[in-house]
């Protein structure tokens, strides 16, 4: 999981960033800081980046024109499944993270560095349990696009495709799509055995296949959107399915 970290106080943002990354390594927490900033506007442009569900801790008072309770509102007016924290100085304002509706994980007050340090920990452990709770059977294909992680639950992938520039692919969903750079082999390599190449361009989920038509050389996914299939391929993909052939 990406954290983002928002404090406006360069002293205290070096210093959490640093407690931060000890959480992390003590135990061994699957999560990594992604950004570490005194601008807010900065944080906004990591929201539209990724699907991907993160953790943002934001200071509330940000010396900003907007500050980090209102920052969280437009996180949440695009990113409904992160994770929020504020820290602060300002117990009398916690009241506003139910004002503004942004479902805030924790509020965590500055009275001490020993207790900032402690609730953040506690925090940081609990979100790693429950992001993991119910998802120990799941599988994920993970992009890395830059300083961009994108995972993407292989039950929601309908099939990757070859485009024209070389080396990038395009990976179809139910919901959305996205072009990566990566070789059609080495994608295959980190499927499971739902997934089947049926065309030397296209490796599909024939858990989301709808119909299979040998004429047209055509396969129907369950969201309508088709790929090639070819004769190569086709005995191979019809035993899989156990369909007629």
């Amino acid at each position: 999981m990406n954290i983002i970290l928002c404090e406006d106080d360069e002293k205290q943002r070096i210093d959490i960033l640093r407690n931060i990354d000890y959480i992390i390594k003590e135990n061994d927490l699957d999560m990594r800081v992604y950004m570490s900033t005194d601008n807010p506007y900065d944080v906004l442009k990591i929201v539209d980046e990724s699907s991907e569900v993160k953790l943002y801790i934001l200071d509330v008072d940000l010396n900003s024109d907007i500050n980090g309770i209102e920052l969280a509102d437009k996180i949440r007016n695009k990113d409904l499944q992160s994770y929020l924290i504020f820290i602060t100085s300002h117990s009398e304002l916690a009241y506003l993270t139910f004002k503004y509706k942004v479902e805030a994980f924790d509020y965590i007050i500055k009275d001490s560095r020993d207790s900032l340090f402690k609730e953040l920990n506690d925090a940081l452990i609990k979100i790693e349990k429950r992001s993991n709770n119910g998802e120990e059977d799941k599988k994920f294909f993970i992009i890395k696009d830059g300083r961009s992680i994108t995972k993407i639950e292989f039950k929601d992938i309908l099939f990757f495709e070859t485009t024209i520039i070389k080396n990038k692919l395009k990976v179809n969903c139910i919901n959305r799509c996205k072009e990566f750079y990566s070789k059609l082999k080495d994608v295959e390599e980190c499927l499971d055995e739902r997934f089947i190449k049926c065309h030397k361009s296209f490796v599909v989920n024939i858990d989301n296949i709808e119909l299979v038509n040998k004429k047209e050389k055509l396969i129907y996914m369950k969201n309508g959107q088709t790929c090639y299939l070819s004769k190569t391929y086709t005995k191979e993909l019809l035993e899989k399915l156990k369909f007629d052939k």
